[in-house]
């Protein structure tokens, strides 16, 4: 059940900065629009390009995040507040946008989780989510997966659109907000959806909705119309009527600056393409095409005056006293009110993220495999060029280093750049579903971050286990999987930094940019190209906070920790049983510890190697940390 709402506006106004490469200033693109929609009625807000139905659309909404806006807009006669308001109506957006390795039941089962108060137990969940199925005729495509649009094995744009107006149904809400709906669409599927949106208002919901150019079959299934000339002004706000629109069509044939009542609407003439040319003096009808018999005289009514005549007019008094009684309400109502937008609590948006998210991963797999794939071909070409490596001399030593410094730190480029174009992908989605409030930006953020761990552990495990034996490196158990942990924290955190810049830049080209950025800098003072005492005291602080130098300074030294109860070499005596290397000094040879040889060399202790491995955790809690407050409050989707 749902308590039936009617909105009203009045004198609504909306304004937005123009920037200074267009001159600056201020441009208002609504002027003090007055109307409203009722329970069991469809509105239509029309007009011409740039007339600002959908500005209008989404003030009424609140779906603006910039400009100026004026009047006021109440639900049953009270103005509530931005959490009530958004409880309250339901919002389907022009560009269908869906997770795309969900099916249509799931899709619709996760906006019922969440979108559903918590009173609401899941039996009657798990009802609307098959009521919507059945009303919209969805029960046939509840198993198949959704797909990217225009995919040959996904949902066609016509099933899609549906599906846009089934997960908000299932939300509850008693108003429906919906921007072009019919756009994209063929003539069929645009009247098989706005058949199904039809029977959406005819349960007794306030659907609103912006369409352009309908055919008249659609265009007469609407109740109510609100008519806009280009800049804003209110051309009309009323029923359409009986009989082919006939109350707005004799209003519109008696507008003066119509030419006089000449420009009567042409027999079988489609209602909706005849007020345009009203408006924009424009004659589509082909009566005489381009001889003297065309009504056409390219001149565009003026907006002040058309809004003018309507006020002073009977249908525009009907309308003021329409508006007027819907804004008060009815005597002895209270409004309930919601302290929070989102109807369910963090843990239950977290928990219903995350298990789409696993669903996601685990059907994503161009994703995933080609992770896999890519690191898995990559390191045994390594281990086949450096098969069972001799580190006997100083080459050996430096190409060990090399060996294990490269395989750690491409697990973490490869997962980076693979990571972000996933997330530039699934942000559209999620800007859709937290406008509509299923949930916070936190929750998805950190759900994100916590599915993706599994999958790196096993993409460090079965890639690097391969390159580790090839190599030769030390086979023991303790070795081997600190080997794999310090791969796996280096991954996550090289992981980390990409999903953050992916949240934070608008498009793909962007967060790529700034990874090419990210990786040479992190190379650069990561203490093997440029040992810690040569870079510059100003720069150090780049090697105390880099990835890369804590995997130099955990991985490098347990590779050459060959003891096995042997004795440290002693250059006085040369004595000693532990591995050595010749080592040159510039003008002499040496014969050095090989272990003390890499310490040195590369400022790292074998002793030590716990200690980065920790700051390595911390680097990644860090950065997961930005990755969460970008996702909450950067918004690349400027409306």
């Amino acid at each position: 059940k749902f308590t039936a709402m009617s909105i009203a506006w009045r004198d609504l106004e909306y304004s937005v900065n123009l920037p200074k490469e267009a001159g600056g200033g201020t441009k208002q693109l609504l002027q003090s629009v007055t109307s409203a929609a009722r329970p069991n009625r469809m509105l239509a807000l029309m007009g011409a390009s740039g007339a600002g139905k959908t500005t209008l659309l989404d003030v009424i909404a609140g779906r603006k995040t910039g400009g100026v806006r004026k009047g006021t807009i109440t639900l049953n006669g009270h103005e509530v507040e931005k959490e009530t308001f958004a409880r309250c109506t339901a919002y389907c957006e022009q560009m269908d946008l869906h997770n795309e390795f969900a099916t249509v039941a799931e899709a619709l089962e996760f906006s019922a989780k969440l979108r559903l108060g918590e009173g609401t137990t899941a039996e009657a969940r798990h009802g609307f989510v098959s009521e919507a199925l059945d009303i919209l005729e969805l029960r046939p495509l509840a198993g198949r997966m959704i797909g990217s649009s225009g995919s040959a094995n996904g949902l066609s744009p016509g099933q899609r659109k549906v599906l846009t107006v089934a997960v908000e149904l299932v939300s509850n809400a008693p108003v429906f907000f919906l921007d072009e709906p019919t756009s994209g669409l063929d003539s069929r599927a645009a009247l098989v959806v706005m058949t199904e949106v039809h029977k959406v208002a005819k349960m007794g919901r306030t659907v609103i909705s912006t369409i352009h150019q309908p055919s008249t079959e659609i265009f007469l299934m609407f109740d109510d119309l609100l008519l806009l000339q280009r800049g804003g002004w209110q051309v009309y706000f009323g029923p359409l009527g009986a009989n082919r629109a006939s109350t707005f069509v004799e209003y519109m044939e008696t507008l003066p600056f119509a030419g006089g009542g000449q420009f009567a609407l042409p027999r079988g003439m489609n209602p909706a393409s005849w007020m345009l040319d009203v408006l924009g003096g424009t004659d589509s009808s082909n009566a005489g095409g381009a001889t003297a018999d065309s009504k056409a005289t390219g001149v565009l009514l003026d907006g002040l005056e058309l809004e003018t005549h309507f006020k002073n007019s009977p249908a525009g008094e009907a309308a003021s006293k329409t508006v007027a009684q819907l804004s008060v309400p009815a005597p002895g109502s209270e409004m309930f009110k919601f302290s929070s937008p989102y109807a369910r609590s963090f843990a239950t948006q977290l928990a219903t993220i995350l298990a789409r998210s696993h669903l996601g991963q685990m059907r994503d797999v161009g994703y995933n495999c080609g992770r896999i794939g890519v690191l898995f071909i990559l390191y045994i070409l390594f281990g086949v060029i450096y098969v069972d490596l001799d580190t006997s001399d100083e080459g050996g030593v430096q190409s060990m280093v090399s060996v294990v410094f490269m395989t750690t730190i491409f697990t973490g480029i490869i997962c980076m750049n693979a990571v972000m174009p996933v997330r530039v992908r699934e942000r559209a989605v999620s800007h859709r579903e937290r406008s509509s409030f299923m949930y916070d930006g936190v929750p998805y953020a950190i759900s994100h971050a916590l599915i993706e761990i599994p999958w790196i552990a096993l993409i460090a495990m079965v890639t690097v286990t391969p390159l580790y034996f090839l190599v030769g490196m030390v086979p023991t158990a303790e070795a081997f999987f600190f080997h794999v942990l310090i791969n796996v924290l280096v991954s996550y955190a090289f992981l980390s930094v990409g999903q953050t810049i992916a949240c934070m830049c608008s498009t793909i080209q962007t967060a790529q940019a700034g990874t090419g950025a990210f990786i040479p800098i992190a190379f650069l003072f990561g203490g093997l190209y440029l040992p810690l005492p040569q870079i510059p005291v100003y720069w150090k602080w780049a090697y105390y906070i880099n990835p890369v130098a804590f995997a130099i300074q955990s991985v490098v030294a347990p590779q050459f920790q060959r003891r096995n109860g042997c004795s440290a070499y002693d250059p006085a005596t040369q004595t000693g049983t532990c591995p050595t290397i010749v080592a040159f000094r510039g003008t002499y040879f040496e014969e050095v510890d090989s272990l003390l040889y890499v310490e040195d060399k590369y400022d790292v202790t074998y002793a030590g190697r716990w200690l980065p491995a920790v700051w390595l955790v911390c680097f990644c809690v860090g950065a997961q940390a930005l990755h969460v407050a970008a996702a909450k409050f950067v918004n690349t989707v400027n409306r």
